[in-house]
């Protein structure tokens, strides 16, 4: 499986576990367990991405854990937000 995101690449293979984001948790979740990466990924201070796009149009065209979350009914509702700071001490918030 080989993915462009922005103007990097990454390549892997399809594979499934427990993703969890606090205290919010999908079992068999699918997504790409990376194995190689173009270089502009290694400038990053990052583990990885957690794509927000829906299933129908996600790379692997599975459905994404926000979707999971959603289908076992651990939200109340279909509404999320993202806050981003650019300083380390802060933190960021999904």
């Amino acid at each position: 499986m080989r993915a462009v995101q922005g103007e990097g690449q990454a390549s892997g293979y399809i594979v499934e576990d427990v993703v969890s984001m606090g205290s919010l948790t999908v079992e068999k979740q699918q997504f790409i367990a990376v194995q190689t990466t173009s270089d502009s990924f290694l400038d990053e201070p990052s583990d990885g991405l957690l794509g927000m796009a829906f299933g129908s149009i996600a790379r692997i065209h599975a459905p994404t854990f926000f979707e999971n979350l959603l289908s076992g009914y651990k939200l109340a509702s279909g509404i999320f937000s993202i806050y981003v700071t650019r300083g380390k001490e802060d933190g960021s918030e999904v």
